[in-house]
């Protein structure tokens, strides 16, 4: 089987895991009456349990290989904190930044609504985007990509399968729609109510930067990329006032609608530096194998 094949199989993992946690939860909903709140952690659930166990399942069975070339490995404390940090402290710079130069106004802080949300939303956007996605597509699909055809083209296609993920996902959606007795949605490059080219940049943007924190050569690399994911959104979504089913307890008022675009501000910031954390971690290396050699040989 080849590397674009499995890369494809990862990336299809993804989107039928996806496709049907959103279909399934609506199903139950319309039967049990379930509230936003619940049908988005069970959403979480269904996710995590289809994604995870499939990919774990595709790396042992199909390409009898280790689970640690996908950056799936401990320790992974390193990669973890060099995500989350890079996240916390671009997303920081930037909306204190706008804060400062008066672009955003904090009108409202609901610290006890804040801390409910920080909780429930870690969870929900870790089982549901985070951990399954870039298991999936950072993991499983880029590394056979990297293994087949080099790290360049490996970027692209898998940035490619991220951007587009909202088209086939749709599709799918309608089939198991029709499968569930739903009511289908039309077929679309966005969700309803995003600016289409706004979307596939942000999604562009954010998938190369994710893979810039994939390519840490550190252990468990791909701890990474998942604690970026969570972060950089979980910042995104308290400036933004939480979400549809949960509020972050942060009002923040903005002195134009154009100014939300600085949401792209973290990524310009963290992409070089994961490239500029990558190349020196690989010169230590090579410096480090350099003095091994000598101790080794007396020279």
């Amino acid at each position: 089987m080849t590397s674009l094949v499995r890369a494809l199989l990862g990336a299809l993992t993804m989107m039928m895991g996806l496709s049907l946690s959103i279909e399934l939860t609506t199903a139950v909903s319309r039967v049990t009456g379930l509230t936003p709140a619940t049908g988005f952690i069970l959403q979480a659930v269904l996710m995590s349990a289809v994604v995870v166990p499939a990919v774990l399942l595709l790396r042992r069975r199909v390409d009898r290989a280790p689970l640690a070339d996908l950056g799936w490995s401990l320790p992974a404390m390193r990669a973890c904190l060099a995500g989350a940090g890079l996240a916390g402290a671009t997303s920081a710079l930037t909306w204190a930044g706008a804060g400062l130069l008066g672009w955003i106004t904090v009108v409202r802080v609901d610290v006890g609504a804040l801390v409910v949300f920080l909780v429930v939303n870690t969870v929900v956007l870790t089982s549901y985007e985070a951990l399954p996605e870039e298991l999936s597509l950072r993991g499983y699909a880029w590394t056979n990509l990297r293994n087949g055809w080099g790290s360049a083209v490996a970027t692209v296609v898998t940035t490619i399968f991220f951007a587009l993920n909202g088209v086939f996902v749709s599709f799918l959606r309608r089939i198991w729609a029709i499968l569930l007795g739903n009511d289908t949605e039309s077929i679309a490059l966005a969700p309803y109510g995003t600016p289409t080219f706004f979307y596939l940049i942000h999604l562009t943007c954010f998938g190369l930067v994710l893979i810039a924190a994939r390519r840490l050569p550190i252990s468990g690399a791909l701890a990474a990329p998942i604690s970026f994911h969570l972060v950089y959104l979980t910042a995104n979504r308290i400036i933004m006032g939480g979400v549809s089913w949960l509020d972050s307890g942060v009002e923040i008022e903005f002195d134009s609608p154009d100014t939300a675009v600085l949401v792209l501000a973290p990524l310009a910031l963290s992409g070089p530096a994961f490239v500029l954390l990558r190349k020196r971690l690989e010169a230590r290396a090579v410096d480090q194998g350099a003095d091994d050699l000598r101790s080794t040989t007396g020279s």
